[in-house]
């Protein structure tokens, strides 16, 4: 028996149902679709203003993020003595330096962060046409 969705054969079987029909999938992709469902179920929809989502993407604000972050790596200038091969300074995120991701070390600071500009906006009778998705 083959998985409906990665065509591998199958040793634990998983179940997903959709309408009348129920397919076969391997345990892998059943788990996958599970968090998938799980995500998609969280998420929060929260409307703030054209300034608000200025300042979100604003440099300053990246790097006061991912300035701090625990996650943040950073990779000085090097230089191999034996080969004499330069290493050249880089950061690494897991995240990719999107904040807001799943990924992100500071997704719950971030999301605090919009809602906190969202209640501002509010307050000050601004259009809050920008959907940032939680």
């Amino acid at each position: 028996m083959r998985c409906y969705i990665c065509n591998n054969k199958i040793e634990k079987i998983g179940m997903v149902t959709k309408g009348e029909a129920t397919f076969q999938v391997c345990r892998r992709c059943a788990m996958i679709m599970e968090e998938a469902v799980k995500v998609t179920v969280t998420r929060k929809e929260v409307l703030v203003s054209d300034a608000s989502l200025s300042y979100l993407q604003s440099d300053e604000f990246t790097q006061a993020f991912c300035g701090g972050c625990p996650w943040n790596t950073y990779e000085p200038y090097r230089k191999n003595i034996v080969t004499g091969e330069v290493t050249q300074p880089h950061q690494e995120c897991p995240a990719d330096f999107s904040i807001g991701s799943d990924r992100c070390a500071m997704k719950a600071q971030f999301e605090e962060v919009v809602e906190t500009l969202a209640e501002a906006d509010k307050l000050a009778g601004l259009k809050r046409e920008v959907k940032i998705i939680l």
